[in-house]
């Protein structure tokens, strides 16, 4: 629709590090440990459980990141062809960098969490502290800010930091 504001712009999935093979040999061994001892109890399901995810965080390292589409617009929030529509949206916020991270490129990010289940926060990446004040700009036609305290982070957000996800 023609005079309908809209932002795009694309994202990579994650910040990607490299690792040395080192991390990947402690990596498998700690999934092989973990496996083999889930399994030695009985617990044949947490084996399982265990040795899928080791081997996705192995792929999911070396295939690296992949690049992704986000728009938003009246409707909603757009990731490569999946919407959000507002109206599943709680809440939103903006992380801005400050002091010493103003230069690293990972932090600028939009916050949405949702009513679903199964992806109840999504992290979108920003390209600088300026287009975090347009998208803000744009999110509160749409959606409420989250609260301060809101906004503290979930376990697995720390987990898939630490293992560069």
């Amino acid at each position: 629709m023609p005079g309908q504001e809209e932002i795009v712009w694309h994202v990579l999935t994650h910040e990607h590090k490299d690792h040395s093979p080192d991390w990947y040999w402690t990596l498998g061994l700690v999934t092989v440990v973990g496996a083999a001892l889930s399994i030695f109890f009985g617990n044949l399901l947490l084996g399982i459980i265990l040795l899928i995810g080791g081997i996705s965080i192995g792929v999911l390292n070396i295939r690296g990141p992949r690049e992704h589409q986000v728009k938003l617009d009246s409707r909603g929030a757009t990731l490569d062809g999946t919407m959000y529509a507002w109206k599943s949206v709680d809440a939103f916020w903006i992380h801005l960098p400050s002091g010493k991270q103003a230069t690293d490129p990972e932090n600028p990010r939009l916050y949405l969490t949702t009513h679903s289940l199964l992806m109840p926060r999504i992290i979108i990446p920003l390209d600088s502290a300026d287009h975090g004040e347009q998208v803000r700009a744009l999110c509160l036609k749409y959606a409420k800010e989250a609260e301060e305290e809101d906004r503290k982070p979930f376990l697995i957000e720390h987990l898939a930091e630490i293992f560069g996800l």
